[in-house]
């Protein structure tokens, strides 16, 4: 089975084709119930297949330009997939990106998607599943002429497998496959000034954080402390960025043209199956829009893959703090990189129709159109307590968006392309950590053999610093492996549910010990390429693998004051 070619493959192939005379049809994806994948038929309501063609009056990929209202998730669990194309479609120069070729007519797309670390070409037909009705059973867009949301959405699960494999993931892997983006992973509630104690009481955090700090600790071997420690109070949570670092990363995600998405809390246990009280749905993805700090209070704007069922706290559509002009200023504000973005694809069918009148017949139709269509505004404060994860990707390498051709004949300026990528500016380095004796390799609780390797960076001036991995792997499957980072003199921890992860933080000038730790796959353990991308281009930053010096267990007391 055949499903993806590299780039040199698929333009060697395209030399001896013939053009269709028939509608095409991909027989390495069929179109039947190995390729759907559910099990349970009937609660799918699944009725076999159907071409775009059949269910369209006039097919189209794009009708009123790309936006992210386009996308409205259907039956299947992919919501982190679709809210990672929502993210990405704040940029339409990006979606072109992904169409290689296009023949409506005859039903054939080729797809450009980045999987296992490179951009790999994805052929299929435009055969989709449909329910007992006719309807699509996967996204659909609101215009249902339109066709990019789907194409992309059976473009993925080929990749995968069937649609039943792209249920249930993380936003990290969504926008790493649209962008070839590097990520930043984080979880919004591993730094004490995050938890909703400490955000109702900081001055008491900061407190305790000076107590702990002034009571120094010495070795002891006594089975007291031990037990002591063990039996001690709730540890605090570490390793994450503290609320202000968070917010400025939003900040600088959206100034610099990344993507960005949260992913919710799952306390009932019922994933996305329960709606809370305050209208965000459990264990689900939502799409960064739009973030800024309006007359001092720090606002997003999220989405909801849905396409409906929204925020009803603080700052949305129907609170007391949206009135008529708050909304009109926050929804309808241009940026410089909106602008940007607007003279990058002018001449294109790529950017949405706005409509920005003010008479009373046209506000009451954009008013009911915005009445309960997923997007919304609320304050960073309910973000930190509604969601759990932060995924950042960075778009770091543009070279592909103004060098690939698209099924559009679109040609993108690289000078616009830079200044709305600003990321593609800061310098980039990178490094492989091979495994090799010089390494540590361990069990953990589970039993699972464990893999730690060391490397030292060291900074010449205090910089903005992403620092970024990836377990160099050729057989990644969408739930893939154990890789952390950790520093302890910065207060680092971060994993995530791939096989990369990464953080953005402000170090500070000076030499920094670094722990990598990976899991063995198949008996074997994967090198493992660290990437930096620094803000400061005067800054100089080196990076240097080195042994790994097993630390013996330790027990401590506590000076006496």
């Amino acid at each position: 089975m055949t499903t993806y070619q590299s780039k040199e493959e698929f333009y060697s192939m395209q030399k001896d084709l013939a053009p269709l005379e028939e509608p095409y049809v991909d027989l390495d994806f069929p179109a039947d119930e190995t390729s759907f994948g559910y099990e349970d038929l009937e609660g799918m309501n699944y009725n076999g297949f159907m071409r775009l063609s059949e269910l369209c009056d006039d097919p189209q990929i794009i009708c009123d330009g790309i936006d992210v209202n386009d996308i409205a998730q259907g039956s299947f669990g992919n919501c982190w997939i679709l809210s990672s194309l929502a993210a990405v479609a704040r940029y339409p120069h990006i979606i072109a990106h992904l169409f290689v070729k296009a023949n409506v007519e005859m039903g054939q797309y080729t797809l450009r998607l980045f999987w296992r670390n490179e951009w790999r070409y994805v052929t299929i037909d435009d055969y989709v599943p449909v329910s007992s009705d006719g309807s699509l059973l996967g996204v659909r867009s609101k215009n249902p002429n339109e066709l990019w949301p789907t194409i992309v959405e059976k473009a993925i699960a080929k990749i995968f497998g069937s649609y039943y494999k792209t249920d249930g993931g993380d936003g990290t892997l969504g926008i790493q496959i649209f962008t070839g983006c590097l990520p930043q992973f984080e979880y919004l509630k591993n730094h004490v000034s995050c938890t909703q104690e400490e955000c109702d009481c900081e001055e008491e955090a900061k407190k305790k954080k000076k107590l702990k700090n002034t009571k120094k600790r010495k070795k002891v071997n006594t089975k007291e402390t031990a037990e002591e420690e063990e039996e001690g109070v709730e540890e605090e949570p570490f390793g994450g960025l503290c609320k202000e670092d968070i917010w400025k990363s939003i900040l600088k995600g959206v100034k610099n043209g990344n993507a960005i998405g949260f992913a919710s809390e799952n306390e009932s246990g019922l994933g996305d199956t329960n709606t809370t009280e305050s209208g965000i749905v459990d264990g689900h993805y939502y799409a960064l829009i739009d973030a800024c700090d309006y007359n001092g209070n720090q606002l997003v704007r999220l989405r909801n893959p849905w396409g409906c069922t929204e925020w009803k706290g603080a700052w949305s559509d129907t609170s007391k703090e949206m009135t008529t002009k708050v909304k009109r200023e926050l929804n309808l504000r241009v940026t410089r990189q909106s602008k940007l973005i607007e003279e990058l694809c002018k001449d294109t069918v790529l950017l949405p129709v706005v409509d920005t009148a003010t008479d009373a017949k046209s506000r009451r139709k954009r008013n009911k159109a915005e009445k309960d269509d997923g997007v919304f505004w609320m304050h960073f404060d309910d973000v930190i307590n509604c969601f759990s994860r932060m995924t950042v990707g960075h778009i770091v390498d543009i070279e592909c968006f103004y060098k690939d051709e698209n099924s559009f004949g679109y040609q993108f300026s690289p000078k616009l392309l830079h200044n709305v990528h600003q990321s593609s500016y800061f310098p980039t380095y990178r490094q492989i950590l091979k495994h090799d004796e010089k390494d540590e390799t361990c069990e953990n609780e589970e039993g699972e053999c464990i893999l730690t390797q060391q490397f030292t960076l060291s900074v010449d001036r205090t910089c903005d610093v992403l620092i970024a991995l990836r377990m160099i792997h050729d057989d990644m499957d969408k739930f893939n492996s154990y890789l952390e980072l950790s520093c302890e003199e910065l207060e680092i921890k971060c994993d995530g549910l791939y096989v990369f992860t990464g953080t953005r933080r402000r170090v500070p000038k000076g030499d920094y010990t670094f722990y990598v730790k990976s899991e063995c796959r198949d008996e074997e353990f994967s090198d493992v390429e660290v990437t930096l991308v620094w803000e400061n281009r005067k800054a100089q930053l080196t990076l240097n693998e080195e042994e790994v010096v097993a630390e013996e267990e330790e027990t401590y007391e506590e000076e006496e004051e």
